[in-house]
């Protein structure tokens, strides 16, 4: 939402208002944000000609499949990359462990029905570590039990 110099409160309310419908018709998931004042130049750069048919935000910078193991095995919670791109496959997940799932748009954080407290708990602060590191904090993340993860996994591995 862009309030120019001289928007009113009532131009303010009303473009308010259909952020929030947008909102509302995307299920919560788009993100907004206000500006007071002049247009910063971002946005122009956005608005030239043949700018949206690109892929222009980090969020969508890979699109090799990884998959990353988060496990206290050892003794030790980490996480370890364990498959990249063709080699991620859904046979690779241990229902003793937290996994996550990327696929370039989107990061899915599966739990395994007999995965530790530990793994559970800190499965997605890993996962927003690891976007943060690659400069994607922007990626949506969710969080797939096993039990209900059959139609999710099928469909993005």
């Amino acid at each position: 939402q862009i309030n120019g110099e001289n928007c009113d409160k009532d131009e303010k309310f009303k473009a308010m208002q259909f952020v929030i419908k947008i909102k509302e018709e995307r299920n919560g998931k788009a993100k907004s944000y206000v500006h007071d004042g002049e247009v910063p130049d971002e946005v122009y750069s956005m608005l030239e000609e043949g700018e949206g048919d690109e892929k222009t935000s980090a969020v969508i910078e890979n699109d090799t499949k990884r998959l990353m193991k988060i496990s206290d095995q050892d003794g030790e919670l980490k996480m370890e990359k364990i498959a990249e791109g063709d080699e991620v496959s859904k046979d690779l997940l241990d229902p003793n462990d937290v996994f996550l799932v990327d696929i370039g748009t989107h990061l899915y954080v599966w739990v395994g029905n007999d995965a530790s407290r530990d793994e559970k708990k800190n499965g997605m602060s890993y996962a927003c570590n690891y976007l943060n590191g690659e400069d994607r904090f922007n990626c949506p993340i969710t969080v797939v039990l096993q039990e209900q993860a059959k139609d999710v996994i099928n469909g993005i591995i």
